[in-house]
């Protein structure tokens, strides 16, 4: 258990350094995210590849990658684009794709079930995630982002939604 909790601590301030020489602010925590609908499988994954290819608008969700960082400062709830790296922390934050005062936004999670196929086996691999939900003033599109389902994403997302509430 204690070691567990010394690598979710390592991790956060390896995520910590990265974010903040990108946004020259306090980061309070972060956590690494992906694009909601990123796993599992899903019937109409090519129809929606198509339409965020497609898109025009200034939504973060038409712009967002599949590897993000969420980012909680003592002021504002930052979310950046990134890249996946083969090393810790396993995403890499490459620009700021949204950024929010803390009054101003919404942030609410909940726990999902995702479903992976394997062909080969004939199996199906079920894994559960923490999946949250943006909203803020002026905008009735909401952004989704996919957690892993571990320690450090829960604190990350219960200190961004008290935050939120708070402010």
């Amino acid at each position: 258990m204690l070691g567990a909790m010394l690598e979710h601590e390592r991790q956060l301030e390896l995520l910590r350094g990265e974010v903040v020489a990108l946004i020259d602010d306090h980061v309070v925590t972060a956590q690494w995210c992906a694009r909601a609908g990123r796993f599992g499988d899903d019937g109409l994954r090519v129809i929606k590849a198509l339409k965020r290819w497609t898109a025009r608008g200034d939504h973060p969700a038409d712009r967002a990658p599949a590897w993000n960082i969420l980012a909680l400062t003592p002021t504002r709830l930052v979310v950046c684009s990134g890249r996946y790296v083969k090393r810790l922390p396993p995403v890499e934050p490459t620009g700021v794709l949204a950024a929010w005062p803390l009054d101003q936004v919404e942030l609410t999670s909940r726990r999902i079930k995702v479903s992976s196929f394997f062909a080969s086996t004939g199996s199906t691999y079920d894994s559960t995630m923490r999946r949250a939900t943006i909203r803020w003033d002026g905008e009735e599109r909401p952004l989704e982002l996919d957690f892993p389902n571990d320690r450090l994403a829960r604190d990350t997302l219960k200190l961004a939604s008290q935050a939120c509430a708070d402010a």
